[in-house]
């Protein structure tokens, strides 16, 4: 597909983009520390809270398969807005939960809602920057996730303690809700290509090393990723007696850090990795595993923060990776496709660790260390998958011809 924009109009699409990306990433992470008030009102057991965790990323999952193929057929302008609408409506209904089944219902429909924003963004990417340049462009729109944590948990944080959890939902559907227009307004239609062959296209997708080897590394990274983004704040307020705000404030900094890691990788990728991009698939992944064992193992609490924030920025490198591979070395009627069946690895990673930490923190009596293990453990799948990612093997014709 031809480029569609010149160079201004492309980064205003980005800007766009970008700011969509936050605000999703604000709305979901917003159930990560309001589960401590939740948790209390409606009196739930760590296995259920956990429960309510993963809840969103069953329905998110399952959008994984249709979103990337519904983002190569239509074209991504109308996926993207239909996935902000939809995700601002069930942040706001979430809101107006009233017990474990309803909130978990909730949750459930906005990972629905989210579930194709992902791959339809690089699709997005594709439409609109030439190959060489779409590293660092996924990269911009990634860091989103780590600014919306150095703004997302002290702002959550205090929006509770102003307000409570359910206004603190409807503010930030409303913030959906404006941004739903942005995009109706300013998004560009792209020309469309339709997808012959599609389940001819989808076998041979399926047929790709890269494809299993990418899922596996992004189902172990994000096996660790989900785990400490939806525990940490109980981590750090039960076994670190923070307080709630003080919890928040800190929280930032491993975040920044991510958001630092994720712009450098999309820069190192785009200039210096062509054909060498698994090690930072290998390192990310060793030292993600090496810096979460430092963390809850420290005697201090600055000092697991600090291993923390080394643990974030690992992460942002493998991050970067997972999803500019597709970018990289996929033809555009696939890109959507491509990334859909890789992140779907991440989101089955995502129902799995909230409830399996919620599940260990309640065997062992309150402890986190088996947690931890847990994740480390998952940390290391992705360095061992790494390694035997050749990324000659996918430099043939075929990722372009599908």
């Amino acid at each position: 597909m031809s480029i569609l924009l010149g160079k201004r109009s492309r980064y205003l699409t980005l800007s766009i983009l970008f700011t969509a990306w936050f605000i999703g990433y604000f709305d979901r992470m917003a159930i990560n520390i309001a589960i401590i008030p939740i948790s209390k009102e409606f009196s739930l057991l760590p296995e259920q809270s956990g429960l309510i965790l993963s809840s969103f990323f069953i329905g998110y999952s399952i959008m994984q398969f249709f979103g990337g193929w519904f983002a190569d057929k239509f074209g991504s302008r109308k996926v993207l807005i239909t996935c902000v609408l939809a995700w601002s409506i069930f942040t706001g209904l979430t809101g107006i939960a009233t017990s474990f089944i309803t909130l978990f219902l909730v949750r459930f429909m906005f990972g629905l809602g989210e579930g194709s924003f992902s791959p339809a963004s690089s699709v997005a990417v594709a439409e609109n920057f030439p190959r060489m340049g779409r590293a660092r462009a996924k990269s911009i729109l990634l860091s989103s996730y780590q600014l919306a944590g150095i703004a997302g948990s002290f702002g959550i944080a205090s929006l509770m303690t102003l307000y409570n959890w359910r206004d603190t939902f409807h503010i930030l559907a409303a913030s959906g809700i404006i941004i739903t227009l942005l995009l109706w307004i300013s998004l560009p239609s792209p020309q469309l290509h339709g997808l012959k062959n599609s389940e001819e296209r989808i076998k041979a997708l399926l047929k790709l090393d890269l494809i299993w080897k990418v899922l596996i590394v992004w189902f172990g990274i994000s096996i660790v990723n989900w785990g400490l983004a939806t525990w940490m704040p109980s981590y750090l307020t039960e076994a670190r007696h923070m307080q709630l705000m003080s919890m928040g404030l800190v929280s930032s900094i491993p975040a920044a850090a991510g958001f630092i890691s994720i712009l450098l990788s999309g820069w190192i990728l785009d200039k210096y990795m062509n054909g060498h991009e698994k090690l930072l698939l290998v390192y990310g992944s060793l030292f993600t595993a090496l810096f979460l064992y430092m963390m809850f193992t420290a005697h201090s609490i600055s000092m697991a923060i600090t291993f923390w924030a080394l643990c974030q920025f690992s992460f942002g490198t493998v991050f970067v990776t997972v999803f500019a591979l597709p970018l990289k070395y996929m033809s555009e009627k696939s890109i959507g496709t491509a990334t859909g069946l890789i992140n779907f690895g991440g989101q089955i990673a995502g129902i799995i660790a909230p409830s399996l930490i919620g599940v260990m923190v309640e065997l062992f009596h309150g402890s986190y260390n088996a947690a931890f293990w847990s994740l480390i453990a998952a940390a290391i799948l992705s360095l061992v998958t790494g390694i035997t990612l050749t990324i000659g093997r996918i430099k043939g014709p075929l990722p372009e011809e599908i």
